[in-house]
């Protein structure tokens, strides 16, 4: 949550979150089964999405994204349920950049993101390949100030492009399959555009970094006292593990 300027520490404080973006300030979707998803739209990209249960007993979940500008154009090819039963959590499998439409798998490697939407999609026909906007939140990150380090700094092991993309949560350092997938990826890009925003409900900056990757581009979101070795600017290298979430366009 602090990567979009929420600075939630404890159980209550996220309870009294989710209460707030439900009853003060949600817009309400229709979900699966009764559900419905109340969505907040804080202002400068930053979202929360809520999950309600039937006649509004109880909120099943808040999922935080973060709307920006980057894009990937994904073929999708599979649902990823929910965890158990009665979440409306739930993720795609696609590839990604696809050489065509009519071939979704002919992508550049697989990709995994959740969806905070996903139980309003039930009617989405697969396969199709679709624009996705990707928010990308680190679980680890480096920045580095230019390609020409980015690549020095690997010189005692396994070299990854500038622009590559892994991902880690369709299987084990082993090489054996996860199932069900989860939607995590270690990539590195360029940082094309930079800025710190401020969340309009806490006053909190965070930083937002649209990064071209590997077949496409990614909006990552940190704190800005995330520690780094170099500042987070347009020209610099990123490279990390993120957790992915996504929203599906057309």
């Amino acid at each position: 949550m602090r990567c979009i300027g929420f600075d939630v520490q404890a159980q209550e404080e996220f309870l009294e979150l989710a209460r707030r973006a439900v009853l003060e300030h949600g817009k309400a979707y229709r979900a699966r089964d009764g559900c419905y998803l109340f969505v907040w739209r804080v202002g400068n990209g930053v979202e929360l999405w809520s999950q309600v249960a039937p006649e509004g007993e109880s909120i099943l979940g808040l999922n935080p994204h973060f709307f920006g500008r980057a894009r990937m154009r994904v073929g999708i090819t599979r649902r990823i349920p929910p965890p158990y039963e009665g979440s409306l959590d739930g993720a795609f499998y696609g590839w990604l950049d696809p050489e065509s439409d009519e071939n979704p798998e002919s992508g550049w490697c697989p990709v995994v993101f959740d969806a905070p939407n996903y139980a309003m999609l039930d009617g989405l026909e697969l396969p199709r390949v679709c624009d996705v906007q990707i928010a990308a939140f680190p679980h680890h990150m480096e920045v580095y100030p230019s390609e020409d380090e980015y690549l020095a700094s690997q010189e005692d092991g396994p070299l990854m492009a500038v622009e590559s993309f892994i991902p880690s949560g369709t299987f084990r350092p082993g090489g054996e399959s996860i199932e069900p997938p989860v939607a995590e990826a270690i990539f590195s890009g360029l940082v094309r555009e930079m800025s710190r925003i401020t969340n309009a409900d806490t006053a909190l900056d965070f930083e937002h970094a649209k990064i071209k990757t590997l077949g496409g581009e990614v909006d990552v979101v940190i704190f800005p006292d995330a520690p780094t070795e170099a500042p987070l600017e347009p020209g610099a290298v990123v490279r990390g593990t993120f957790w992915l979430s996504g929203l599906i366009l057309k």
